[in-house]
């Protein structure tokens, strides 16, 4: 197996682990990302966005949502989709990128879109 593949299957599991609340350190923010310089994704706000995880109405903590079960049951493909695009619709409210083609929103067709963030500085 190659060196990235392991690694990405680390990263996953270490997110599921998040989401059921087995660690409780976010993905990301510690190891590698860091270690590349990588701003570290808003784990926390995109599971809780997503609708997978909640903050626990008695002792206030993060914790997963019936939609997070039902989640964890899909396929790692159906589960990187899922989290995908919740933080493409994340990052256009927050004024990034637009994932829509050009001319089908409402900045004008004489202006091109603004090039998308790069999560990691370029090397």
């Amino acid at each position: 197996m190659w060196r990235w593949q392991v690694l990405t299957e680390a990263h996953w599991e270490e997110l599921l682990l998040f989401l059921v609340g087995s660690t409780e350190q976010p993905p990301g923010t510690l190891g590698s990302a860091a270690a590349l310089g990588c701003s570290p994704l808003p784990v926390t706000e995109l599971l809780m966005q997503a609708g997978l995880a909640g903050l626990d109405s008695d002792s206030g903590e993060l914790a997963i949502t019936d939609e997070g079960f039902q989640f964890l049951l899909t396929d790692a493909p159906s589960q990187l989709w899922v989290l995908l695009r919740k933080y493409v619709e994340m990052s256009e409210m927050q004024g990034g990128a637009s994932a829509c083609p050009r001319g089908s929103h409402s900045q004008s067709a004489s202006q091109p879109p603004p090039p998308p963030p790069h999560p990691c500085p370029s090397s």
